[in-house]
């Protein structure tokens, strides 16, 4: 899509992996996202130099995405 479409930004959702988060670069994928902290593809974001927004919960977990390197954190509400 890159290519063809410069104006499209494309994400991947739910990446637990690392294969997983290295398939969708593969695939076009511009960042990687997931409800939850995985700290191993928040480092091979960073090596690869994507953008990542895990997910977390508590303060704690925040602060753990900041110290994996993450770009961002999106804080994702418990019901």
């Amino acid at each position: 899509m890159g290519e063809d479409h410069p104006w499209i930004v494309v994400g991947a959702g739910g990446v637990r992996k690392v294969d997983t988060a290295n398939r969708c670069l593969k695939a076009g994928a511009d960042f990687l996202t997931s409800d939850g902290l995985h700290p191993s593809v928040v480092e091979f974001a960073a090596q690869h130099e994507v953008v990542v927004v895990p997910g977390a919960l508590t303060p704690t977990e925040v602060m753990a995405a900041w110290e994996a390197r993450s770009d961002y954190a999106k804080v994702v509400p418990s019901t």
